[in-house]
Order: C-alpha cells, then structure tokens, then sequence
C-alpha cells in the first residue's frame, strides 16, 4: 500500500484509523501540488518519478531555496479534485516549494526575471544573471519605477494655488491673489484679502486674517448658520395640511434638513420650507430643521404640530370645564339652591378650525391667533338674604374663536455675589441687538417678548459702576409665561500688569482657597494695537476664571452648557472651567491677540471622568451657544510651578489669535437624558450637574415650566445633578419623592442659592433612567417625557404649606471678640413683625441689620428672610434681628426691610416704633416704597413690634397670631395721595407749575413719588407751594413725560446731558432710558448727514493722435477706462449698477478707495450721474505723454492723454 515500508504502522493508522482524515490530506497534498508549482502542477512540465523516503526532507533535495515538504502516498482523489491534473504515475513522499522566479520538481530550472515585466510606469526591464534591473522614464524612481519624480504630485500648493513642476525635483506654486508664501501658505495682506469686516495681521513672518464673532475661514469668507427664524408651534384638523417654515443665514448659503422626534426626514434641500398635506394623527410630533454649510450647522427651536383627530370641524372641545366659585354669604343659586355653583369654563388653550389655516402658508403664530373660548353664555338667577337678587353667566359650549396674543414677560433682579442689586445694568437680547433695557436701582429688570419665542439670549454688562464681569444667559421660555430669574454677575478679578515684550505665567483658580487649577504661558510681543501694530508697553489684565468646584462661580457662568455638535444636533455640555480675559494698553485700549496663549490645566484638582476628550469652546453671543475651536491634549509629568513632585495628568492647548478672548470654557460632550419636573406653571427650573466625586459642579442649566405644569430639562445621562426651582424668586419646596427607581436615588438636600438671600432645597439624584415611567429618559424620549401618566415618576415642587415658615439667613459670627458677633446678649433673640395685607399676603420680607455708631464705620451683622403666613386674611411675619447692645453699648441697630416678591410697597411703620426714630443716635438711611430702613430703639414690645425670648420657634408661634394690628405694614396697593391735596403747586428753581398728585406719583419709586406719597419729606415756599430746588427750565420735560410716558423734545434741543443730570437726580430710570436712545439717534442721524456729503474724483485716461494740420487737429481715439476714487458709499450712491468693484477686495461702505472704475467708457454719462445727485465740479487737470518713439506704430499707440476731475456735495 505504502511507498516505504517503514511507513506502514502509520499509513494503516490514517487509513483504516481515521478514513476522513485521509482524504483531507490527499486534499491538501493535491492543493499544494498544484498551487505551488511542484509535480502535480501545470507548470511542473516534467514526468520524473523519484522515490524518497519522507524522511529524506530532512536533508533538503530541493535547489535554489526551494522548500522541501514530505508527504503520503497517493490514493485515488476524491470526486471534487478528480478535475485537477495529477499525472497517474505521481506518486512521490515529498515535494518541493519553489522560490519566485524558479519552477521544476526540485526548483531546477530558473524564470526570466523580467517576465512579466516588474518595471511598471512604462520602465524598460534588463536581466542581470537571475536579478533585474529596471530603467524608469525621467518623471518616475524607485526599484520598479513605482515613485514619481513630479514634486507637483503631493500638491504642495495651497488655498487653491497651482503647482508647475521643472524637473530635478523643483516647482513652482502660483498662488492666487489673496495668497503668497512658497506654498501659498500665508495670507497676502497687501492685496486686503480679508472679507466681512476681517483685519488681516502681519506679524513675525506670519499673515492671517482676524475675523469678526461669527464669521470663520482663511479669508473671513466664511459665516456659520445662524437660525433666524424658527418654525412655530402649529395646530391643524385631521386630512388638512401646514408648512413649517425655517430661515438661517450663512456663507455660503445653507441647506437645511428636517426631522420630526430627533428623526430625519428630508436632507439636503435647498427649499427651507417643510409642506405637510393631508394630515394625521402620526404626522404630530416636534418639528426641528438644521441648517448647514462646510464652516458648521446650527437647529432651530423645537416646534410642536398638534393635529387634532375625528371629523369635527373645530377642534375645541365643546363641552365646558368644571369652574366651581362660592357665592357671597346667604346667596344661593335659585336653579339649585346652592351657595358653589358650577360656572364652566374653557381651556383657552391654542385651537384652529377646519381648512381655515392654509397650508401654503408659515405655521405657527399670528398676530391675532385662536383659542378655546365661550361660545355662548347663559344667566343664572341669584337671590340674597338681603333681598338683593342678580344673575351670574355660565358658560354653556366653548368653540375656536380670535383672542389675543400676549407677549411672554422675562422678569429678574441681577445681583453681585453678595447679592447686592446692580443699579443700571444694560441688557440687550440677541433678536433685538439695537434696544437696551436697565435694571433699577434694586436690580429689577422686565423684558417683554414677542409671543411664539422659545429661546433668549440675554447679555447683561455692569457700565454704569464697571465692577463686575459682563455675562450672557439663555433662557428657554414657555408662551403666556410670567417668569422670574435672578442673574448673578462675577466681580471683576483684580487686574494683573506686565510688560509686553517679555513673557508671562498666570496662575489661575484656587477660590475659597482651593489650589489653582489652571496656567496661562503668554508669550512675549504678543499683542497688537487696533492699527495692527506690535504693542510694546505695559499690559492691564482683568483674567477672570469660573472654578468648577464653586457653585457661586458656575451659578454665574455664561451660557447654558449646550452646543452644536457637527451634524447639527444640540449636545449638553461638561465644564472643567472657564476663562474670562480682557487684555488693555496703558490708555484702556483693548489689544488683539496675534501670538497663541497657552493653556494647561492640571487635572489633578479637577473630577474629569476617564476617557472623555476635553475641548476649547468660544460663547457666541448671538446663539448664546458654545463653539469649538481646539482640543485639549493629555500630557503626563510634573510642573514645577506648582510645586508637586509626583507626576500628574494636565490638558494642554492654545488659544488662537481668531477666537473671541472674553469667554473661553473647556468642556467635554456629554450623553442627552432628560428629567421630568411636575411644578405650578412659570416656575424657573434650575439643574446643576455634579462630577462624578459630587465634589465638581460640572454644567447649569435654568427652564421654565409651560402652562401644562410638567416641564422637561436637559440633564447629562448617567450623571449626578441637582434640581431647583423658584417662582417669583421665591423657592418652591421638593415634594419627598416615593417608589422612585432606584438606579435615580433621588434624595431632599439643603444648599445655598447663590445670589440670593434665603437657603433652599434641592433634589439630588442619578440622572440614569430604569423604565418607562420615568424620570428620566434618553434621546429621542423627550414626546414621552413630556406625556405624564397616572403612575409616571416626576420631581414635583410645590408652594410653602400655609403654616411651614421658610427660614433663609446669613452666617451668624459666633465668635466673642468679633465686633459681628450675631447673639449679642446671651440666651435672647430679638424677632420683629411685619404686616402683609393686599392681593398677595403670602410674600416674602428680608430684614438686614446693620450697627451704626456716630463717627464709626457701618457693621455688617447679616440678614434674615421668611415667607409671610396667612393669619387672619393677611400675611403676617416674624424675622430675627440682631439685637441691640443695649444702653452701654457702642453701637445700635438698625433695619433695612424689603419686600422680595410680588408688586408689595411698604406702607410704613407702626405708631410706637415710628415715634421712636428720635433716639436714633444716627439717622437712618433713605427708604422707598419697597424698602424701609430704621433703627432699633432701646425698648422691646408688642406695641413696637419688637420681640424677643430664648427659642426661635418658640417666638416666632407665640407672636406671630397676636397682637395683629401691630408690625411693620407692608401693602401692594396703597394710595399715599390722600396725603396731599388733588391739585399740587409747585415752585421748582422758581418756575411755577400745576400739576395733580395721581400725575406726581405714577412712577412711586422716583423721587416725585417718594414725596408726594408721604414717605421723603417735601418743603414748602412762603406762599405754600411745594418747593425743590432744581432747574425750573428743564422741570417740564420731567413733568411731560410723568404725563404721557414719552419724551418730547424741540427739534434743536441742545441741554440734553443736562437733561439727563435732572432725571438722574429725581431718579426716573425710564427717562434716562429714553434720554439715552435719543442721544444715540441724534448722533446716528448727524452721522448719516455727514455721510452725505463728501468729494468724487474722476481719473480719465485714453489716446489720441495728430490731423494732418499739426497741433489744431487733435483728435481723440479711445477712452481707456474712467476710474473712481472716493468714499465708499459715495461712489455706490451716484454711480449705482454702472460701478465695477470687483478690484477692490473689501470696499466697506466707509472706506475710501481708488480701485473702483465705471463699466462704461462716456464721460457725459458720468458727468450727468454726478449733477444729478448734487454734485459740483470744483477743479480739474490734464494732460499729455508720449508713449513711444517707435516709427512702426500708430499715432494712437504713440500719445495717450489724462486728466482729473475733482465733485463735491456740500
């Protein structure tokens, strides 16, 4: 059987052992054979039979490397391999593998090595024994000829520039105007490159183009999306139709894409409007586009299509709901005999009717939209005991009818950290850039906003004091929602000055005395004056840095903590900190950066999870997002400034000469979840997110809760964080969350408010969601998250009960030797009442006690505020005081009242306690109609107000539903004019005026209005007029405008600063307000006057050539071309479509140029456009040269003439 006997043991075990194993060798051996180039091959063209023992490959038959392998003896092959060539008579123990180039049973016989041909790109192949060599064509190298020599081939070239290659390895880069550089690398600043308002900088043998917020690429010629006009919320019936309009702004122009729940649904059209027809049910949903081109993309706001199945034709429901309200004492309903009747009432909720939207038309909000209202009303009859009868209207069915739109109203009070009010803080909305708004002197600001508008962004700057950090915040808002946010502004750092030609490190962070966290290397020659020049003298730094472990620093943190990732898709952010930075020469002159700052963050101090890359992202202030610009890089190793000898982990970047320097964050992107909160409609909604340590406050973000009470907020998946809410910038209390998931821990926690003055309670909890009842939900989730079910999970946040008292309070100084030192007297806390009557007794009151002495400076003691019960019909309130020192002591306490919520005036002090502001060792200072300051006299009483006793809790039951007709009286409506007579005269610098009290105290917080209500003190002249001591001129406009809240001013007025110093003084905001956008107006009006006026120049140059009479007989040829220099917007305004520009790169409209030229050649024509538009001609100059001396030419290519020709419009 076997070739070898001394194989038989073995062949025998294969064979009748393991039958299938042998045909996977016989497979295997026929495989080889003839894949290899042995015997069994088609190229193994030889019939020798050579018998070896299998053992013989151990010493290697094979020629020329060949490998030997050993093998079995042959059996009859298989079916599938019987169409292989094995010749009958193969039946060897080994074979050889052959090398390349050589074939034959033992590798004998040698190939040509230049077949086929290894040469490739047309080389010529010789042979060299068995090697080869190849002989490559001029522009090709390398063994096989496979390199090309063209160094054009790699396209070295850049910015569109054009490679020309001349061999031996050179090239040329011929590179397009706007670039220069041996590669057409750098920016060509002396052809003006730069577009849309860029600077290009050329500093250090680096050239680039600076570009404005906004705008990107090498040449400026590039501007994000921006959206500029959201899809609206839309109502449609059932088989009707509706489009979704969206509108963005961009270089170049956008294409937008739409997507329904997070789902895309068409891509890449250039049309931005989305048209739906024949409706149903599944077509509702939320409505988002994209817009984006090559520089970015940006999504609008979300909108909301409701479309309202069956076949009415009105979609509000006719059936009215239940409004249950109680008749005075002893009326009854006669119908039924009841004092609670059954009134009805609709939803007022948005609604539409049948085909009466069109569908061509923008979805979304009118001016006079539709709602669910009476339809028709019915009397009902009511009889008294008194024996009065009246009727009372129920409704009866409720239908789609017009109804107003109101505007949602953005109210807040901005504050320092210390939460002191900012006076006259400027504001301004992103949509509505050219309109300021101001805070009032206690920090109030109220913005209204059109109806529809889901997102502000909202910049607030400190002008009037410059202490603090300017900030931008974004508010999502809900329509018809009156909400309240407190803004808190950072203090300015201290400012930091160096020399700009050397070097500098700036260490950064460490609040609260926590180590620095972060580095800034800047290096020398840095900076540049705003005409390009390198800045060589001192620099003034103000740095500031929001420190992630402060949540006082991330509270104030611009922005909301969201981005546009790079498909268009909001992603929420993880902060490790951000930067603030405003660089100034010695004159207060911002510098521009034009060398790279470099960042180094020590991520030692800092919670950042594994795995997460860091980023660099600049605040756009009209998105109020944020954009990334860099990446920062992991670095191990040691820093010697900061003194650690044990390697750490540092991010590392730079910040670039193009970003905006005032806002730089360094976050990481994070997964979307969403929380689901159940709280009283207008409530702000405010989540923090928490490092994985819970020691990091990572992200901020506020939401107002929309009219249907559960509000969905953007949180970091799997993340922890923390929940709070206000309303009317009172904290609203967690309701104890049970049967919560337990992966969402959800836990009631005390912490701080920052920037305000009361503590408040929070949810903490694990933003990690286990089913689908909530709370919490992914991507894509957020239809559901919104739809609360009777067993679905939400955070719920809800008013103070009436008898629970919230206690907010400052620091109390225990400390004996402490001037502070809050419990002055042992075992005894001082407490006094206050009086809350009107619409709104539950209000909160804030108390502040300070300690005045005669000739010392003012102690600070600290404040205490509490929420109002309602007792008896109105509100009533103990606060703790600090107490007095007593008749030994230095110094004696006074009281500053305010009144923190709602429209609530304080209407004065009680009779005892007013009586005894006479032993006031300093006077008290000035109050208003919200606030009320007074000192403490030396006695303690119900009569005064006063309390005191050795337990808190105990005082405060004990007083507070005693004794109600005394306490300090704080009311919403409070008419002070009955003080004072109907009619008022007055002498004001000497100038009489009649006037009423109502028109004197329509703005009660001026000081008119303190005066004339019965809380500042007001003279009298001899004849019993009332007198002030001002400019009686200018008195009139102040009295104007208290009559018809509008400025009128004589067209040439000219004492308007002084104007503004008499509404300054008499503390009237809105007309300083208004004294301001008039200022502005006229400066912009002057300005458009001076543009009107100004010189054009014509440049003419053509050819001419002699008659035949010599000197007399000049005839002119050709007009070359008629050029134009002048300013800009001049130039555009006479010469309009005939102007060509196209040599002028950036001709902004205030600029001057000599590039521009007309598009025709007739000087009458040019001449007749500039007496048209009021120009006169005021000096011209020509002449003549001589081209060439050459015989051969023309008379016309031989002379040329020119001459200028000065216009002006004066």
């Amino acid at each position: 059987m076997a070739a070898c006997p001394g194989s038989l043991i073995l062949v025998l075990f294969f064979c009748f052992g393991l039958p299938w194993v042998k045909c996977i060798v016989e497979e295997k051996i026929a495989l080889e054979q003839g894949e290899n180039g042995g015997p069994g091959s088609d190229r193994a063209n030889t019939k020798k039979h050579i018998r070896v023992d299998p053992f013989r490959c151990q010493v290697n038959p094979c020629f020329n490397g060949g490998t030997c392998r050993a093998m079995y003896p042959r059996k009859t092959l298989i079916e599938p391999y019987k169409k292989r060539f094995i010749p009958e008579y193969f039946n060897p123990s080994w074979f050889c593998v052959c090398p390349p180039r050589y074939i034959g049973f033992r590798c004998e016989q040698v190939l040509d090595p230049c077949t086929p041909n290894p040469c490739q790109n047309g080389g010529s192949c010789s042979t060299q024994g068995s090697k080869f060599s190849c002989r490559c064509r001029v522009q090709y190298t390398g063994r096989n000829c496979e390199i090309q020599n063209d160094p054009c081939v790699q396209k070295p070239c850049k910015n569109g520039g054009t490679c020309y290659s001349f061999g031996n390895k050179m090239r040329f880069c011929f590179c397009e105007p706007q670039f220069t550089g041996g590669s057409c690398e750098k920016v060509n600043c002396n052809a003006r490159p730069c577009k849309n308002g860029g600077t290009c900088l050329n500093v250090e043998k680096r050239s680039f183009c600076k570009c404005p917020a906004g705008i990107t690429g090498k040449l400026c010629e590039g501007e994000i999306p921006v959206i500029t006009k959201d899809p609206q919320d839309s109502i449609r019936m059932k088989g009707d139709g509706v489009t979704l309009c969206c509108q963005a702004t961009g270089k170049p122009a956008p294409v937008y894409e739409w997507f329904r729940n997070g789902v895309r649904l068409l891509q890449h059209i250039r049309n931005r409007n989305l048209h739906l027809s024949t409706l149903s049910s599944r077509d509702s949903g939320a409505y988002q586009c994209r817009a984006k081109n090559k520089f970015g993309a940006t999504v609008s706001n979300e909108a909301t299509l409701t479309v309202v199945p069956g076949n009415r034709q009105d979609s509000c429901h006719p059936t009215p709901l239940t409004r249950v309200v109680s008749l005075p004492e002893g009326c009854t309903e006669d119908s039924s005999g009841r004092n609670s009747v059954n009134v009805g009432t609709c939803s007022n909720e948005a609604c539409v009717k049948r085909n009466q939207r069109h569908a061509g038309r923008c979805g979304g909000h009118d001016s006079n939209r539709q709602c669910c209202s009476a339809a028709s009303m019915s009397n009902s009859r009511v009889s008294c005991k008194s024996g009065i009868k009246f009727n009372i209207q129920k409704v009866s069915k409720c239908a789609c009818a017009d109804c107003a739109v109101s505007k949602i109203v953005v109210r807040g009070k901005v504050v320092d950290p210390e939460g002191s009010p900012l006076w006259r803080g400027e504001m301004t909305l992103s949509t509505d850039a050219g309109k300021r708004y101001y805070t009032d002197r206690q920090g109030n600001f109220k913005i209204l906003v059109r109806s529809g508008t889901k997102r502000i962004v909202l910049t607030v700057k400190d002008k009037f004091q410059g202490l603090l950090e300017d900030t931008t915040k974004v508010f999502e808002l809900q329509e018809g929602q009156v909400s309240f946010y407190t803004i808190v502004l950072q203090k300015k750092p201290p400012a930091i000055k160096f020399p700009a030609n050397k070097k500098k490190n700036i260490p950064l962070g460490g609040s609260g005395g926590k180590p620095n966290f972060v580095d800034l290397d800047i290096p020398a020659n840095a900076f540049l004056t705003a005409d390009g020049r390198v800045y060589n003298g001192e620099i003034t730094a103000s740095i500031g840095v929001i420190d992630p472990r402060s949540q006082a620093d991330m509270t104030a943190a611009p922005g909301d903590f969201s981005a546009i990732d790079d498909n268009g898709e909001e992603v929420p952010l993880g902060s490790v900190g951000m930067l603030r930075q405003v660089f100034t020469d010695n004159s207060g002159n911002q510098l521009s950066l034009n060398k790279n700052i470099s960042v180094r963050i020590d991520a030692d101090q800092l919670d950042i999870p594994d795995g997460v890359t860091v980023y660099q992202w600049y605040l756009s202030k009209e998105t109020g997002r944020w954009v990334k610009f860099g990446v920062l890089r992991p670095e191990q190793g040691g820093s010697s400034r900061l003194k650690r000898r044990s390697p750490r982990k540092f991010f590392v970047s730079e910040i670039t000469p193009n970003v905006p320097l005032d806002n730089i964050n360094w976050d990481y992107v994070t997964v979307v979840s969403y929380v689901r909160v159940k709280a009283p409609s207008g409530t702000v909604v405010t989540r923090i997110g928490l490092s994985d340590n819970g020691l990091q406050y990572t992200s901020y973000r506020q939401d107002t809760v929309p009219a249907s009470g559960t509000l969905c907020i953007l949180s970091l998946r799997d993340k922890r964080a923390i929940l709070q809410a206000e309303r009317d910038g009172v904290p609203l209390v967690p309701r104890q969350p049970t049967g919560f998931p337990s992966s969402v821990n959800p836990q009631i926690i005390d912490g701080s408010s920052v920037g305000n003055v009361f503590k408040i309670q929070s949810f903490r909890f694990t933003s990690t969601k286990a089913d689908d009842r909530g709370p919490v939900y992914l991507r894509g989730e957020h239809g559901r998250c919104a739809q609360r079910g009777a067993n679905d999970f939400a955070f719920e946040f809800r008013d103070a009960n009436v008898g629970q008292l919230f206690h907010w309070q400052s620091i109390r100084i225990k400390d004996p030797n402490d001037i502070r030192l809050w419990q002055v007297r042992p075992d005894e806390i001082c407490f006094v009442k206050a009086l809350v009557v009107g619409s709104k007794p539950d209000s909160v009151i804030y108390v502040k006690s300070f300690g005045k002495a005669p000739g010392l400076s003012n102690v600070d003691y600290g404040y205490t505020a509490e929420k109002s019960a309602t007792v008896g019909g109105q509100g009533v309130v103990c606060l703790e005081y600090r107490c007095n020192e007593g008749s030994s002591g230095q110094y004696q306490t006074h009281l500053q009242f305010l009144t923190l919520t709602g429209s609530c005036t304080v209407q004065g002090l009680n009779s005892v306690l007013n009586g005894a502001q006479n032993q006031c060792t300093v006077p008290p200072a000035s109050s208003s109609s919200q606030e009320r300051n007074f000192c403490v006299p030396h006695l303690v009483g119900g009569d005064a107000g006063l309390y005191s006793g050795d337990t808190a809790g105990i005082v405060q039951q004990k007083y507070i539903e005693v004794n109600m007709a005394t306490g300090l009286g704080v009311s919403p409506t409070q008419e002070h004019h009955r003080l004072f007579p109907e009619n008022i005269e007055l002498n004001v610098g000497g100038k009489y005026y009649s006037t009423t009290v109502l028109t004197l105290t329509r703005e009660p917080e001026t000081l008119l209005g303190r005066m004339f209500s019965g809380r500042q003190k007001v003279n009298k002249d001899n004849s019993g007029k009332y007198f002030i001591d001002r400019d009686g001129s200018l008195f009139r406009y102040i009295l104007d405008f208290l009559r018809t809240k509008q400025l009128h001013l004589p067209e040439e007025f000219g004492e308007i600063e002084r104007l503004k110093t008499e509404a300054e003084f008499f503390e009237m905001d809105d007309l300083e307000q208004q004294l301001e956008q008039y200022s502005k107006r006229r400066e912009r009006a002057a300005t458009v006057v001076s543009e009107q006026f100004g010189y054009i120049t014509l440049h003419i140059r053509g050819t001419y050539a002699f008659g035949r009479t010599g000197q007399a007989d000049v005839t002119f040829r050709k007009l070359q071309r008629i050029e134009v220099s002048g300013r800009v917007s001049l130039c555009r305004e006479v010469f309009g479509e005939t102007l060509n520009e196209t040599r002028d790169s950036n001709p902004e409209g205030n600029r001057y140029t000599n590039r521009f030229y007309l598009k025709h050649n007739h000087i009458e024509r040019a001449f007749k456009r500039l007496k048209d538009s009021d120009f006169d001609l005021v000096s011209s100059s020509g002449g003549k040269s001589g081209l060439s001396a050459d015989s051969t030419k023309s008379d016309e290519d031989k002379w040329d003439h020119f001459s200028i020709h000065v216009f002006v419009r004066r």
